[in-house]
């Protein structure tokens, strides 16, 4: 090729390199413009949240694995409360995600294939704004990072920024038609979202000063509604329960709890809202760190830590199915497990022993779940 030539082609190669660089740089300036208002917190004002779902919209850029919560320590106007029902076939898991992006308790919420009820596929979070959740799969080994997670796991991550409000996040599959496919529709996840203002502090059901009595059971403090043990046959069955349960736990265990732990009794209870009041059943264990959830449902902040039985009636019809003791067994070992266990209920080895139980679907048979 002579001298011209080579500057023929020089020149048109030149002309290429701006060409592209050109057509480029507004394309590059663009998309870094999309990713950054993807990542940017809108008002919580005038935005409910912040959503994204496996599949859809910025989900294909992979820029939600570089979420992480931006909530600044502040006081109680910014909180709010997140509930996430699962209407999906498999039990799913839902991470509290760090400022650092570290994923933290790994709650796991179970699917709807128990019909009676007796274990529910909805969970409810008290939270605040700004506070970043990821829902995954149940997949071992559990990843511990947002970055860690991997696409056929990771299920959605929501933002709430709205506060004062109930999130509620209902997840299932709806069927997805395949463009120019001959396949037909495929399974796609759908998260389908609300928000409603949460009601405020004077609907609620006021228990704070509700009157108990006090006495000693075999070593247990036991704080009762007057009246209760006047319950035909209640008073027999909760002392042989008590005397069982000191029978069965461990002597060192058992020290520990009765030292700790209190249980409460009541004739009946009634909390939460005036529009929408809740009438307690059974027995249940208010875990260390749920104080706020005590407060805004009316009831005693003295009670976190402690155990509660929350009918007496309802209490006697249903120990049959537990048996002597089995019920207070059962929620002394929710006690045990959260307050001296390693890690309390984020105790790894529990956890992972439950998840893969909970994967194998082991429960399912079960009469009575707890």
């Amino acid at each position: 090729m002579n001298r011209s030539g080579r500057l023929g082609l020089l020149l048109f190669s030149s002309a290429v390199l701006v060409t592209t660089a050109n057509l480029y740089m507004p394309f590059n300036q663009m998309l870094r413009r999309v990713r950054t208002a993807r990542l940017r917190s809108d008002s919580a004002d005038t935005e409910e949240g912040e959503l994204v779902i496996q599949g859809t919209g910025s989900y294909s850029l992979g820029m939600w694995k570089l979420r992480t919560s931006t909530r600044k320590p502040s006081a109680e106007d910014v909180s709010c409360e997140l509930e996430i029902i699962n209407d999906l076939d498999e039990q799913v898991l839902v991470c509290w995600v760090t400022p650092k992006g570290e994923l933290k308790h790994y709650i796991p919420i179970n699917d709807k294939s128990i019909k009676d009820k007796s274990v529910s596929n909805v969970h409810l979070e008290y939270t605040y704004a700004n506070d970043l959740f990821v829902c995954i799969r149940n997949v071992q080994p559990l990843p511990v990072r947002m970055k860690d997670i991997t696409d056929d796991s990771f299920l959605f991550c929501y933002k709430p920024l709205r506060r004062k409000h109930r999130h509620t996040l209902t997840l299932s599959k709806t069927l997805k038609r395949r463009l120019l496919s001959l396949r037909g529709a495929r399974e796609v996840l759908q998260v389908d979202r609300t928000c409603v203002p949460v009601e405020s502090d004077a609907d609620i059901l006021d228990s704070t000063k509700k009157v108990y009595d006090t006495c000693k059971i075999d070593g247990f403090t036991v704080y009762y509604e007057p009246g209760v043990f006047a319950v035909l046959n209640f008073e027999h069955t909760i002392r042989a329960d008590i005397a069982q349960l000191v029978c069965l736990l461990p002597r060192g265990a058992c020290a520990k709890l009765q030292r700790d732990t209190h249980i409460y009794i009541n004739k009946s209870l009634t909390y939460g809202t005036l529009r929408c009041p809740v009438v307690a059943r059974g027995c249940c264990y208010h875990p260390l760190g749920g104080a706020d959830w005590l407060k805004k449902n009316g009831l005693t902040v003295k009670k976190e830590g402690c155990v509660e039985i929350f009918d007496a009636e309802g209490y006697l019809n249903s120990n049959h199915h537990w048996g002597t003791g089995g019920v207070l067994v059962h929620e002394f070992s929710h006690v045990f497990h959260n307050k001296f266990c390693e890690d309390g209920y984020d105790n790894p080895n529990i956890r992972d022993a439950y998840n893969v139980a909970m994967g194998k679907k082991l429960y399912d048979n079960v009469r009575v779940h707890g």
